[in-house]
């Protein structure tokens, strides 16, 4: 809902770079590191932890910011 409608991106658009993350499709079937962070979340719903969910939430954020990698076939981010 917040990615449809704009907001996430005026208050988050770290978090809406991450479909630009193409991951190892052997590794993160989900395609991108947006739609792994989400299926994350979702996978922790009966986890009531707010900092286990705030480790989700950010655990991939700096993909973005790094460079790809493209020598290594695993599809990692260096740097």
């Amino acid at each position: 809902l917040l990615k449809n409608s704009g907001i996430l991106d005026v208050f988050f658009p770290e978090l809406t770079r991450l479909e630009q993350c193409i991951q190892n499709a052997n590794e993160h079937p989900e395609g991108n590191a947006f739609v792994h962070i989400l299926q994350s979340l979702i996978a922790s719903n009966e986890c009531p932890d707010f900092d286990v969910k705030t480790a989700l939430l950010f655990h991939d954020l700096g993909k973005y910011e790094t460079q790809y990698n493209t020598e290594d076939q695993r599809g990692t981010y260096y740097h």
